[in-house]
């Protein structure tokens, strides 16, 4: 009984003692493995969009010349899938092998950057805010 204690007791500390191997997952580029139907059937937008939308916001995007970096045009698809399907981060993430963590990260860059340019494609009216109330009101017959 006395020796199978230190014999546990070492095997605790090794197994303690060894380091989390890295995981390094094959991160291509959606632009590259699917033709322009599956594109859209996946992220809603088509290859020159995600390209224009990459190209729009790549100065919020961290991008990295690491050997296992995420390429600018699948942190957009991340996000993208995310935004028409709604469902759970991990879960975009999976169908493009990246972690939970990065699919989160990946969706508030992409978040932070059309944030900064939506005001080029947007247009809210500004000095008619109360002419378009008061006919809005008007067509349904509200009192203001």
């Amino acid at each position: 009984m006395t020796q199978m204690i230190p014999l546990f007791l070492a095997e605790e500390e090794t197994s303690s003692s060894m380091a989390r191997q890295r995981v390094f997952r094959d991160l291509n580029d959606p632009l590259d493995c699917y033709d322009d139907m599956e594109l859209v059937r996946r992220f809603r937008f088509s290859r020159v969009s995600i390209s224009k939308i990459t190209e729009l916001i790549a100065n919020y995007l961290n991008f990295t010349e690491r050997s296992c970096a995420a390429s600018p045009h699948l942190q957009v698809c991340v996000a993208l899938q995310f935004f028409a399907s709604g469902t759970f981060q991990i879960i975009c993430g999976d169908g493009i092998n990246v972690s939970q963590a990065s699919a989160s990260r990946y969706i508030r860059d992409v978040s932070l950057g059309l944030q900064a340019i939506y005001h080029q494609f947007v247009s809210l009216p500004g000095l008619k805010r109360v002419e378009v109330k008061t006919s809005f009101m008007k067509l349904l017959t509200f009192q203001a």
